[in-house]
C-alpha cells in the first residue's frame, strides 16, 4: 500500500523494473515475486535479489552514497561525550576555523558553514550546550557537483559572549588559555579535524591528512600543537590560505587515536598493512622475474 501512489506500478499492482530491477525512479529496486514477471518461483527470486544487489551497489558507487573514509573518522569523532572544558576548546576550533561574521541592519550573525551535516549537528549540539542558545537560523547553499550543500547556521543570541570568550576576530591569548592541558589540545585538534580537515583513504596511493585555515595564526597554533604530540607536522600554501599536514602514516595513525578515532584508526591500520604486505609480495615477485 505504501507504493500505491508512486508511478511503479503496473494495473495488478506488481512492481515493473527494467532487466536490471531498476524502477523508473532512481535510486528504488525491486526483487521477487512483488515485480512483474511471468514465473513466480523461489529460484527466480534468488535470481532476482543477486542482480538487484549488483545494481544497488553501481548505483551506490556512481553517487558517492559510501562515507569516505575521512567522513568515517569524523561520524565517529561526534560520538565523543566531552568535559565542559573539552566542549569549549573543541567549539573554540571550529568557531576559529569555520565561522564568518555578517552585519545586517545592526544585527550581528555568526555564521558556521560546512558541507557535512555531521559536523553541523556536532557545532549546533556544542553550542545549545554551552550558551543555551535555542533559536539557530538555517539555510543551505548548493555548491558545486562534488560537495553538494553547505549548510550554514546562523547564530544571533549570545554573540557577544562567544565572541569576547573565543577572541573571535581579536587577540589569539584567550584562546590558548582554552587549551592548558592535554585533553583540551586534543579537543581543540579534534575541533579544528572536524571543521576543516581530511584524510586520505589508506586504499589511496598516498597517505595524508591535513587541516586548512585562511588564517596564519591559526595553521600555526595548529602545528604546534600536533608537534607537542611528536608528530612532525608541517605548514604548506593552499590556495587562499594555509594547510597543516601529515605525510607519515605512523603520525597520522597517532593523530586519529590523539583525537579520538580509535575504532577508524583499527581500520585504517588493518588496511595500511594489507596494503604494504601486498606491495611486498608485488615488488618480491618483479625482482624474480627480472
Amino acid at each position: 500500500h505504501f507504493l500505491k501512489n508512486l508511478p511503479i506500478l503496473n494495473n495488478q499492482g506488481y512492481i515493473q523494473t527494467n532487466e536490471f530491477l531498476e524502477t523508473k525512479i532512481p535510486g528504488i529496486f525491486a526483487a521477487g515475486d512483488v515485480i512483474e514477471k511471468h514465473v513466480r518461483q523461489i529460484v527466480t527470486a534468488t535470481n532476482d535479489g543477486a542482480i538487484a544487489v549488483q545494481s544497488v551497489l553501481k548505483y551506490i558507487n556512481k553517487w558517492g552514497v559510501f562515507l569516505s573514509f575521512a567522513k568515517r573518522v569524523k561520524e565517529e569523532l561526534v560520538q565523543i561525550q566531552p568535559s565542559k572544558e573539552e566542549a569549549l576548546a573543541e567549539f573554540s576550533a571550529m568557531i576559529e576555523l569555520g565561522t564568518e561574521l555578517a552585519i545586517s541592519e545592526r544585527v550581528k550573525t555568526l555564521w558556521f558553514k560546512s558541507n557535512n551535516p555531521t559536523v553541523a549537528r556536532r557545532f549546533l549540539g556544542l553550542l545549545k550546550g554551552l550558551y543555551k542558545v535555542e533559536n539557530t537560523l538555517l539555510t543551505k547553499k548548493q555548491g558545486n557537483f562534488k560537495k553538494g550543500y553547505q549548510i550554514q547556521l546562523g547564530v544571533q543570541e549570545a554573540i557577544s559572549d562567544i565572541m569576547v570568550e573565543h577572541s573571535l576576530f581579536g587577540e589569539n591569548d584567550k584562546v590558548d588559555l582554552l587549551i592548558q592541558n592535554e585533553e583540551t589540545i586534543k579537543a581543540y585538534l579534534r575541533g579544528a579535524f572536524l571543521t576543516t580537515g581530511s584524510v586520505n583513504d589508506p586504499k589511496t596511493s598516498e597517505y595524508h591528512l591535513e587541516i586548512y585555515s585562511e588564517n596564519k595564526d591559526s595553521i600555526l597554533r595548529i602545528q604546534r600543537l600536533m608537534n607537542e604530540f611528536g608528530l612532525n607536522a608541517k605548514i604548506t600554501k593552499r590556495r587562499n590560505g594555509l594547510i597543516c599536514y601529515l605525510k607519515d602514516v605512523t603520525s597520522i595513525e597517532d593523530f586519529l587515536r590523539i583525537i579520538g578515532a580509535s575504532d577508524t584508526v583499527f581500520e585504517y591500520e588493518d588496511i595500511r598493512i594489507k596494503r604494504d604486505f601486498n606491495n611486498s609480495i608485488n615488488r618480491i615477485l618483479n625482482c624474480e622475474i627480472a
